[in-house]
């Protein structure tokens, strides 16, 4: 599993998000990560456009959009996304 360090911009502040991304054979799997303790804790909707890069050329290809509903607080659980690829 690879993750990259984030944040979400809010009225109030600026919490850190670590977006995980892991696949097997024919799936992605996408792991949104809160801090535990962040002071002002990430909270609303969540959604991933997934693409992929087209063979011999500059330009991205949509995959999958996938809509991962509502995060009540970044602090206490994952939110876990599927794309298939």
């Amino acid at each position: 599993m690879r993750c990259s360090k984030g944040y979400v911009i809010t009225g109030a502040s600026e919490p850190i998000i670590y977006t995980c991304v892991t696949k097997d054979s024919k799936n992605v799997y996408v792991t949104l990560e809160g801090v535990t303790g962040e002071t002002w804790p990430f909270q609303g909707y969540v959604k991933f456009k997934l693409q992929r890069e087209a063979d011999n050329s500059d330009v991205w290809l949509d995959v999958s959009t996938q809509n991962g509903g509502y995060w009540a607080n970044s602090t206490a659980t994952k939110k876990i996304l599927y794309l298939a690829t």
